[in-house]
């Protein structure tokens, strides 16, 4: 209860300490601000090994084997009126001793590159508030905490949204979100795992309906066809049942696919 408590009242003063800073641009490291305007190789003693950079024309923040350690900032990357990417090479951990890992605020924010990302917090290892998109495709993300969406204020702060694509993404938990997108990705735990919704949003739930505690999604190797380069280039926009409804990926049996040419067709999954 004292947890809840305490957790309660630092949410409380994080909305505070946010307030007017919604649509600044800004990219910071462990507290220590990016100049977003040039490139630039980044180091600080928050790098203990690797290496990180910014690309200012791609928006694009590369983690190159790196080992980022965050000892007393409240987040460990945030990522605020900025649409990014984060390019992953090799195996890149962010360890957040103290509160958050990664905090986006409107920001549409895509990982990817092939490569895996480790974030250890002590609190929230990855939080999307106000009007945030983060997209997880073909790389590995592996979060040490929660990842979850702001629970609370006006339709804006409540509207983020996760979506992951051909990656694996593991974390302690996955809630309180406006959507949860897998494409070409299948729950591998827990068993009979599915999207739940309750008062706070979407979560990935146990069979049973309850939030749960060990979330591991994995590509599905059977819904590739789906994913891109379906036919002549084109890529999968929609799929659907046979009786119309939408799906994030490939379900058992005969499924319609939509691809980015308007044309349709029928792939069945085994």
């Amino acid at each position: 209860m004292k947890f809840r408590t305490l957790h309660t009242l630092l949410l409380i003063i994080a909305a505070t300490l946010w307030t007017g800073r919604i649509d600044a641009q800004q990219l910071e490291i462990a507290n220590n601000a990016v100049n977003t305007t040039n490139d630039a190789t980044l180091t600080g003693a928050w790098l203990k090994s690797g290496n990180v950079s910014w690309n200012a024309t791609t928006k694009t923040l590369t983690l190159d084997n790196a080992k980022i350690e965050n000892i007393a900032g409240y987040y460990t990357l945030l990522v605020s009126g900025l649409d990014i990417t984060i390019k992953l090479i090799g195996s890149s951990d962010m360890n957040a001793t103290t509160m958050e890992g990664v905090r986006l605020m409107n920001s549409k924010t895509t990982i990817t590159g092939g490569g895996t990302l480790k974030v250890n917090a002590g609190f929230t290892a990855v939080y999307l508030h106000h009007d945030a998109t983060l997209t997880i495709d073909g790389c590995t993300v592996d979060i040490d905490g929660r990842l979850e969406g702001w629970g609370s204020g006006d339709e804006k702060d409540k509207n983020n949204h996760l979506v992951v694509k051909n990656a694996t993404l593991k974390a302690t938990s996955v809630r309180r979100l406006s959507s949860i997108t897998l494409t070409a990705c299948k729950m591998q735990s827990p068993d009979g795992g599915k999207i739940g919704e309750d008062e706070f949003g979407k979560f990935v739930a146990t069979a049973d309906g309850s939030e749960a505690q060990n979330v591991v999604i994995v590509p599905d190797k059977t819904a590739s066809i789906a994913r891109a380069n379906v036919e002549n280039g084109c890529e999968a926009k929609a799929i659907y049942s046979m009786d119309g409804h939408l799906r994030s990926t490939l379900g058992k049996g005969i499924n319609i696919v939509r691809t980015s040419d308007g044309k349709t067709f029928k792939v069945l999954k085994k």
